[in-house]
Formats: C-alpha cells, structure tokens, sequence
C-alpha cells in the first residue's frame, strides 16, 4: 500500500511538472510564430519597397547617374536590402529555435505515454487486490459458518476480517482515486495532443505562404514584371479553357511593353478541337480577361494562321469557282459561238472537280488510302492543307478546258467543212482522242509521280490531279461526246441580237476570209412538193427522189452538190455555192 501511495505521489507530481512545461513550450511556441509571422510580413514590405526603390533608382540614375537623387536612392535602396537580409537571418533563427521546441514537445508527449501506461499499471495492481480480497471474504464467511467449533477464534477472525475489510476499502478508494487521476492525465495529454496539432497547422500556414511566394515568382518565369496583375489575370484566363494542357511563363522584352505567352492545346494542331480552341480564346478568353483595360492580346502562332488561312480560302472558294465559270462560259461562247457548248463545259468540269475532291477526302482525310499512296499515321488520316484545292480546281480547270476546246474546235471544224452535227462529233472525237488520251497520260503520270515525296503535301496534290486529269479526259471523250450528239443542231444554235454582239475570233489564229459573191446559177427545176431544197439541212432532192421517201435521220446529211460556208455576220450555214469538179 505504502509503495502504492508514493508511486501515486511520484505520478502526481509528474504530472504537474509535465503541465508546467506543456505551459512553457506552448507559449513559447506561440512567441515563434509570432515573430516568424512578424518577419515574414516584414520581409513581404522589404520587398515591396526594394521593387520600389528599384524603379525610383533606374528613373533617378537613367538620366543623371551622379545625381544626389539618384545617389540618394540609391543609399535607401542600399538600407531596405541590408534590412531584408537582417530580417531574413533573424527569420532564420527563429526557425531554427522552433525545432527544438518541437523536440521537446515530441519529448514531453513520449513521457505523457509514458504516465498513462504507469497509470494502467497502478489500475491493474489494484484490480489485482481487488480480487485477493473476494478470498478473504469468503474465507471470513466461512469461519463465520464454522463460529460453533472456532468460537475461540472467531474474535480474532472477525477482527481480521473487518481490518482485510477496511484495507479492502481503501484499496477500492485508491484504486478510484487513480482513475481520476489517469482520467486528469488524459485529458492533459489530449490537451499536449491539440496544442501540438495547432503548432503543425501554424507551421504548415507558414511553409503555405512560402510556398505561394515562390510559386507566384515561379509562375512570373523568374521576372519579377510578371506578376503584373494585368498579366496574371490573362495567363489565368488562358488556362481555363478545357483543352489547354500548359501555359508557359511570360516572356516579356528588355522595354517591358509586350509579352507572349504559349499555350499548348491537348489536341493535335490539325484537330477541329484545336481550331474551336482558337475561335474560344479570340471570341471569349481573351475579350473577358482584358475587359478591364491597359493590355491588348492577339491570338497568333502556326496554328491560329492555319486557321486564319483555311476560313479566308474557305470564304472566297465558291466566288472564284463561279467567277471562273463565268470568264469560261463568255470565253467559250465568243470562240464557238454556241450557248450549250459552254454551259456542256462548265458543267463537266464541274464534275470532274467535285469527284477528285471526293477522291482526295476520302483518301487523306476519311483515311482509306493512306497506306496506298505510303502514309503511316497514329490518327489514321492526315489533314488536307486549305490551299490544295483551290490550286487543284486552279489545274484541273486549265487541263479539263484546255481539252474540252481542243475537242470542240475538232468537232466545229468538220461541221464547217460541211459534216452534219452527228457526223462532226464522230469525226472530232476520231481526230483528237489520241491527242488528249496522250496528253492526260502524260499529265497523269507527272501529277501521279509526285506520290513518291514525302510531304503529306505533295502527296495530296499527286492523288488529287493525277486522279482529276484522268476523271477529265474520261469525261472529255465521253461525256462531251455524248451531250454534244443529244443536242444536235441546238448545239450551234446562237440568237441573232446575240450574234451580233459576239465577235468574230478564229481560235486558230487565221482571219476568215470574205466570202466571194455566188455566181448565177442555171434554172433548175423545182423539188417535188413537200421536199426540201437544196442547200437546206434537209435531205437532198435527188437522194430523196431515189429512195421515194423523205429520210428519217434526225440529223440528215447536207446536200452534195453544194459547199457549205459561213455567213459573216450571224455565224449560220447556207447551201448556195456548187461544189467545184
């Protein structure tokens, strides 16, 4: 019992010297951070005035280095940076007198532990004389039974048993006592517990603003210009956007009046998203984050000019393909004098540009061809540059009309010399089809050698006009034909006050010489009532006179005997000179 009550004593005053000491170090742990706080805000206005003197020296000293403002500036900017390296190393010893008293804490926690588990151990010898007393008890119960044959005993046992009785109480105050005891040490260990927890999260604050300070002077690239609040809110800005992966720091110039910054996309350049990313930085980022005035921001790069590029050329596409047609359609109707032939013109080019264009989607940009024309890409297609069609419908356009005329002055000219129209186009076709089918081939294969560079490019033009030309000079010698022949005489046809506007060009380069006046011609007699006459395109006389029946062909022969020529002025055929034996 006696070991019991001095273990108690010892554990009593412990626990006030503990107290005392958890006292002293919170206190003194408190006054640390405190004067850190106060040094580092300290340090803070250093800073802000060293920027400050900064300025003021380069504006005194820029003009008159040995001024005595200058010089002045320059000893005040002198005292603030020797103030900031005092406070700086006083900082310093301030962190470096916190470690210890961390220690001490770590200590004092260690003996805490230490305490609460005496406190157990002083709880289970109590228990344990708890328990040794239930013996007792009923031992005394059971003298008490046996009073007849120990009568002279049961004085002295009583006593006893009244004095194991009295211990026993004491032992179960005591054991009471120690618990409150042990319940004080815990709540003072909880209390160390929490005042520990509070200097880690003061520390934490402090190592936070730190932190920020270096990010904020991190995140300016070094350049102190850059944490401009003009400039932070647009790098911010420029970050928001769901598609940037990274803006990189300020670069600002040696003046300080102009920045860049290079926000790097999380697509690929050739990506629409990236474009969108584009549109969303000019229309929504940018406008927001200099609303306030002070700084202009331009969007601009590779990226930005492509997309610039692709929505100018993308504007003005159609304008030129239809100015194009146009200047064709008027070109073709002074050199032909013919509406159909024309418009049959445009029309197949037409067609033919908008198949290679579909040939050459499909192949780069659905991806279909790639490995065909030597292409290996993770995406699976390759973007079309915005220029290669307007210089592919730009070629395509030259070639396609440049054998569509070749063709057509074939077919006008047989028709001159005389051919009905069905018979012009067969004989045009005859005479120039291995010219052009030559022509394309050759076309063909230069455009189709351009495959074998390695600029995605180049490829792109090689498929796109190798596979035109072909598309072409296919449609050329069969399309053409073929609408020519459905028209008929139609294709010639021009209206009179039309006529007379045109003027007379010989697409061969020779001037058309004046047609001499016919001579007189002897009395004939007249055709058979219901036949045509002679020099009309219907059939001739004596051919039908032979046959007994008007002829059925829809494009019916001229008649022999006479020479077709061109009338000046309105470009029709007449029938009235005899051919010459």
């Amino acid at each position: 019992m006696e070991r019991l009550q001095a273990q108690k004593r010892q554990l009593h005053q412990r626990a006030v010297q503990l107290r005392r000491q958890a006292v002293a170090l919170q206190a003194a742990i408190r006054a640390n951070l405190r004067a850190q706080a106060a040094l580092t805000a300290r340090v803070g206005r250093d800073r802000i005035r060293i920027r400050a003197l900064t300025r003021a020296v380069a504006r005194a000293c820029g003009a008159a280095p040995q001024s005595v403002a200058c010089q002045e500036a320059r000893r005040a900017l002198a005292a603030v940076q020797a103030d900031l390296a005092a406070t700086q190393q006083a900082l310093a010893a301030k962190k470096a007198q916190l470690q210890p008293l961390k220690r001490q804490v770590v200590v004092l926690a260690r003996e805490a532990a230490q305490l609460r588990r005496q406190a157990a151990a002083l709880s289970r010898q109590a228990a344990q004389l708890a328990r040794q007393a239930a013996p007792l008890l009923r031992q005394a119960r059971a003298l008490a039974a046996q009073g007849a044959a120990l009568q002279r005993q049961a004085n002295a046992l009583s006593a006893q048993g009244a004095a194991l009785r009295r211990q026993a109480d004491q032992l179960a105050a005591q054991g009471a006592s120690l618990q409150q005891q042990a319940a004080a040490l815990q709540a003072k260990a909880d209390s160390l517990k929490q005042q520990q927890q509070q200097a880690e999260a003061e520390k934490k604050q402090t190592e936070q603003m730190k932190q920020e300070l270096t990010d904020e002077l991190t995140k300016a690239g070094g350049d102190d210009r850059g944490t401009d609040p003009r400039l932070v809110k647009l790098q911010d800005a420029l970050a928001t956007p769901a598609n940037v992966q990274l803006v990189s720091p300020p670069a600002i110039n040696k003046s300080g009046d102009a920045v860049t910054f290079n926000a790097i996309p999380k697509t690929r350049p050739a990506d629409p998203k990236t474009a969108d990313l584009v549109t969303e930085m000019r229309t929504s980022v940018i406008p927001a984050a200099t609303s306030e005035g002070g700084i202009t921001a331009y969007v601009g790069g590779v990226t930005a000019a492509n997309v610039d590029l692709a929505s100018k050329i993308s504007s003005k596409l159609a304008e030129l393909i239809l100015v194009v047609l146009a200047l064709s359609i008027v070109l073709l109707l002074i050199a032909f004098r013919s509406l159909l032939i024309p418009v049959q013109a445009a029309v197949t080019n037409l067609l033919c540009v908008g198949a290679a264009f579909g040939v050459l989607v499909a192949a780069f940009q659905w991806g279909w061809g790639l490995e065909l024309v030597g292409l290996s890409t993770p995406y699976g297609t390759v973007p079309i540059a915005s220029y290669v069609p307007l210089m592919m419908f730009a070629a395509l356009f030259g070639l396609s009309m440049d054998y569509e005329v070749f063709l057509v002055s074939q077919i006008a000219q047989h028709h001159a010399a005389g051919e009905p129209p069905r018979q012009a186009v067969r004989s045009g076709v005859a005479s120039s089809a291995k010219v052009i089918a030559a022509a394309a081939i050759i076309m063909i294969s230069v455009f189709g050698s351009f495959i074998l560079n390695g600029d995605p490019t180049i490829k792109q033009f090689g498929v796109g006009l190798s596979v035109a030309v072909l598309l072409a000079s296919t449609m050329v010698l069969s399309l053409a034909p073929a609408m020519l022949t459905l028209f008929g005489r139609a294709v010639w046809w021009l209206p009179r006050w039309l006529s007379k506007l045109l003027p007379h060009v010989d697409i061969e380069g020779e001037p058309e010489p004046p047609s001499p006046e016919p001579p007189a011609q002897p009395h004939r007699l007249g055709p058979a009532p219901g036949m045509p006459t002679p020099g009309t395109n219907g059939p001739v006389a004596g051919r039908t006179a032979g046959r007994g029946m008007p002829s059925t062909d829809p494009w019916p022969e001229p008649p022999t005997p006479t020479r077709e020529t061109a009338a000046p002025g309105d470009g029709s055929v007449r029938g009235d000179r005899p051919l010459d034996d």
